[in-house]
C-alpha cells in the first residue's frame, strides 16, 4: 500500500457531522478518504465505532484540548482513546497563558513532553497542530522553532500547510528542517488574494513539492485534508474536490 494515506479532518465537514455522523462518514469514504482525524468533546464509544465500521474508515487521530492531556484528565483521554482504537492526540491550540510569551511556549512544550511520555507507554503519541500565529516571532524565536526544539521527538509537529503560509511560514522549508517530527500533515489550501476562500491547485501552494517532502519522509503515514472555507463550496463538496485534485497531482 502506498503511503502516506489520504484523511480528512472532520471540522471540515463540521455541520453535517452534527447532522448526520454515520451518513457524513460514508459520504467520505465514497469520496476516496481512507481516513478521518475527529476533533472537540468525546463522542459515545460505540458511536465511533460504529460509525468506523460501518464506513470502513480508519480513525487517525482527534485534535484534544491540552488540559486533556495534563495530569488530572489524561488518564480520561487514554481510557477513552484505547475505547476506539486511536493512538494519536494532538492538541490544536493553546489558551492564551501559553502564547504571549517565549516562557508560555516552553511550558506549553514540557506538558506534551510529559504527556508524550505517558502516552508512549500505552502505544499512543501527543503532537502539536499551528495555526498562523506560530510564525510571528516572540522574544526573537518563532513560537514553532520553540515547540520544536523544546519538545521530545515523540512529540508530533502537526505541520498545517495553509495556516502556515497564512502567518508568512514556508512548510516546505520547516518540514525540510524537522525531518521526522511529523507522523502527519494537514493538507489547507491558502492564497495570499483570497486566504482560505480556494481550491488545491488553484492556491499559491507548491503542492508537488509537498507530494515530494511527505512521501520521502518515512515518519509521515497520513496526509489529512482540512478545508475551512465555505465561501466556494458546500464542506462536503469542498472536501471532495480536495480528494479528486490531490489525487491528479499523484498523492
Amino acid at each position: 500500500m502506498s503511503r502516506p494515506r489520504i484523511a480528512v479532518q472532520l471540522y471540515s465537514v463540521r455541520h453535517d457531522l452534527e447532522k448526520d455522523l454515520p451518513g457524513t462518514l460514508k459520504a467520505v469514504r465514497e469520496m476516496g478518504y481512507e481516513g478521518v482525524e475527529f476533533y472537540g468533546g468525546y463522542i459515545r464509544p460505540e458511536v465511533v465505532l460504529k460509525g468506523m465500521e460501518d464506513s470502513g474508515l480508519k480513525i487517525v487521530g482527534w485534535h484534544t484540548p491540552v488540559a486533556n492531556i495534563m495530569p488530572g484528565l489524561i488518564e480520561a483521554a487514554i481510557l477513552y482513546n484505547k475505547k476506539i482504537g486511536n493512538n494519536s492526540l494532538i492538541v490544536p491550540a493553546l489558551p492564551s497563558q501559553y502564547t504571549e510569551t517565549k516562557d508560555g511556549w516552553l511550558k506549553a512544550a514540557e506538558i506534551m513532553n510529559i504527556a508524550a511520555k505517558r502516552l508512549a507507554e500505552e502505544g499512543m503519541y501527543t503532537g502539536y497542530h499551528n495555526h498562523h500565529t506560530e510564525f510571528s516571532p516572540v522574544e526573537g524565536e518563532t513560537p514553532w522553532d520553540i515547540i520544536a526544539g523544546a519538545t521530545d521527538n515523540k512529540v508530533s509537529l502537526q505541520m498545517d500547510t495553509g495556516n502556515c503560509m497564512h502567518g508568512a511560514g514556508d512548510p516546505l522549508a520547516l518540514l525540510r528542517k524537522y525531518p521526522g517530527r511529523s507522523r502527519n500533515v494537514h493538507l489547507k489550501p491558502y492564497s495570499k488574494a483570497d486566504i482560505f476562500a480556494t481550491m488545491v491547485g488553484r492556491d499559491d501552494t507548491d503542492w508537488p513539492a509537498v507530494k515530494a517532502i511527505c512521501k520521502s519522509d518515512e515518519v509521515i503515514d497520513w496526509l489529512i485534508v482540512e478545508y475551512e472555507s465555505e465561501a466556494l463550496y458546500a464542506p462536503l463538496e469542498g472536501i471532495r474536490l480536495c480528494f479528486k485534485v490531490l489525487k491528479e497531482f499523484g498523492f
